[in-house]
């Protein structure tokens, strides 16, 4: 009795990260995609990003559709979370009551959405009139107005 080495039985096919020649497991066969771990982790970050370019408002969807569904399943009007003092002034059962959910759940999105809009334009606005006018100027500048005022 020699004491061969067995052959691995198989499909030799190319890695789809790589491009190396392996054998694929038997057990997977043809759905095996990769030669190593390292190169599945890969494709799955590729497979990942491909699933976010062409689906860029997944999983802002989901969560809209998770937080309509806790709202509906509650008996008592809906905790609305932190809000800004402007939409505090808007009674989230009212809008619940004569609205419904979804638009509850939406419109508190589409203001949170204005919202950071609003915020992050203001932060430009103030980087550029830094820019053009350099440093704001603080309390120095009022005192000598009102040391020259007092002169007069």
């Amino acid at each position: 009795m020699s004491s061969k080495p067995k052959k691995r039985r198989g499909l030799r096919k190319p890695c789809s990260v790589c491009g190396r020649w392996f054998v694929a497991d038997a057990r997977v066969g043809a759905r095996q995609k990769t030669c190593s771990e390292e190169c599945r982790r890969a494709l799955k970050v590729s497979h990942r990003a491909t699933f976010a370019k062409n689906n860029p408002h997944y999983w802002r969807e989901r969560r809209l559709d998770a937080k309509i569904e806790r709202i509906a399943g509650k008996q008592s009007p809906p905790e609305l979370g932190t809000r800004p003092p402007a939409l505090r002034q808007m009674p989230g059962a009212y809008v619940l009551s004569k609205m419904g959910t979804e638009a509850l759940v939406i419109l508190g999105e589409l203001g949170r959405v204005l919202l950071a809009g609003a915020q992050s334009e203001m932060e430009v606005q103030v980087l550029r009139l830094k820019e053009e006018f350099g440093e704001v100027l603080r309390a120095e500048p009022q005192s000598e107005i009102a040391a020259v005022s007092s002169r007069s």
